[in-house]
């Protein structure tokens, strides 16, 4: 599931020419945010990780399209 938002976050920026993130936004309407913050709290370092980068790129979603160029 963490891949799937991540891929969608990706998405939002591709299908926008803007800085926006229509995607972000709907995840932060409904709570996912809190809920990858639980997720960032895991013991299991491959969930830590996504969750963490997930949050990250929700925080600077502009910066999201050059990681995913990146990697």
């Amino acid at each position: 599931i963490l891949d799937a938002l991540q891929q969608l976050l990706f998405f939002g920026l591709s299908s926008d020419d803007s800085n926006s993130n229509p995607v972000a936004v709907k995840l932060e309407e409904i709570g996912c945010r809190s809920k990858l913050e639980f997720l960032a709290e895991s013991q299991c370092i491959d969930i830590h990780a996504k969750a963490y980068f997930i949050i990250d790129r929700l925080n600077n979603s502009s910066d999201f399209r050059e990681t995913q160029n990146i990697g």
